[in-house]
């Protein structure tokens, strides 16, 4: 069973055999009865929405095996019920993998969140006798703790790359690793005091969120409109909310400097969108999109296809370096 790995949510959902059979996706979904490890956790639910999509449902804790080690007690956010059919036969959920030590379910406060419930096995209080996952590199190339480290595939939409829990793999990064702490108590966000245009700082002032469930970058309008006018030809297309440009032109790379000083890139052959543009190739699109004035700024696999990142639990911060590995083979997918 598939699922995105999101650190921009806390909730740990999927969609059951407990959905009507006409809101299932086409895919491997969870079936709590079919699990002898499943408990459902009395009187606990859930509620969760997006735009025009909502979804409900109950809360069991099961065993969770995912990248081969199993850990045990997590508590899954069951779909019972949803306002349409997801629409989406790649994946059947959300892995939440944000700074969130609970999730989001009623009564609150009390179901753990999936870093902070492998916790122990992080810092290897308690180790499962399979965790051979974290024992793949020598002493001197990790360290087991609370941290996540990804390193994305250079292809959109190849939907593969590495997520290492509880360790940094030094293979995977060149120089060191620059951490900025969050200002928030949620989302990974980082303040930003501007962004490089032509090689000169342009003042600004917001934060920046880095979410590895969401595709593109959204930033403010001021910040995209200054970004695309380095590049001859570019246009906002409103009915599309997106900027598009000629293929003939290169996009260049976007750059911001953040509050501690850390300057950090986003390679602009990975701004250049696979989407098709409806004039058989004249026209590209950028991935870089803008949303509303004075909003945070949310960078996702776009960045991370260029950058070697790592999420810091324990510290609240998070870190960037130079990434050498393009990825890894499509990874094995959790399973419940």
């Amino acid at each position: 069973m598939y699922t995105l790995a999101d650190t921009g949510a806390n909730n740990f959902v999927v969609q059951s055999s407990l959905l009507p059979k006409n809101l299932q996706s086409n895919i491997p979904i969870y079936d709590p009865k079919k699990s002898s490890t499943a408990r459902q956790l009395p009187g606990y639910t859930y509620s969760e929405g997006f735009n025009d999509y909502q979804d409900n449902g109950v809360v069991y804790n099961d065993v969770v095996t995912f990248g081969g080690v199993k850990f045990q007690n997590i508590s899954v956010c069951t779909m019972t019920n949803a306002t349409r059919a997801s629409g989406d036969n790649s994946r059947a959920g959300n892995f939440g993998l944000d700074l969130t030590q609970v999730q989001s379910t009623n009564p609150a406060g009390t179901v753990k969140s999936f870093m902070y419930a492998i916790r122990s096995v992080l810092d290897g209080k308690q180790h499962p006798p399979d965790l051979s996952i974290l024992s793949s590199a020598t002493p001197a190339d990790h360290s087991i703790a609370g941290i996540l480290s990804i390193t994305f595939n250079n292809t959109v939409g190849a939907e593969s790359g590495t997520f290492d829990f509880g360790y940094v793999d030094t293979a995977k990064y060149t120089g060191s690793v620059s951490f900025a702490t969050s200002n928030d108590a949620g989302f990974f966000m980082v303040p930003a005091v501007g962004q490089y245009i032509k090689g000169v700082l342009k003042p600004a002032n917001w934060n920046i969120i880095v979410d590895s469930g969401t595709l593109d970058s959204r930033v403010p309008i001021s910040v995209a409109t200054a970004y695309h006018a380095q590049v001859n030809g570019s246009q906002y297309n409103a009915d599309w909310d997106l900027w598009i440009y000629p293929c003939s032109a290169t996009l260049p790379d976007f750059k911001v400097k953040l509050a501690n000083g850390i300057t950090i890139t986003w390679p602009g052959k990975y701004l250049k969108s696979s989407w098709q543009w409806f004039d058989n190739g004249v026209t590209c699109v950028s991935w870089l999109r803008q949303g509303p004035e004075g909003s945070n700024l949310i960078v996702g696999e776009t960045f991370l296809m260029g950058n070697f990142v790592v999420f810091d639990y324990d510290k609240k911060r998070v870190g960037f370096a130079a990434k050498t590995s393009p990825g890894a083979p499509r990874g094995i997918p959790p399973t419940l």
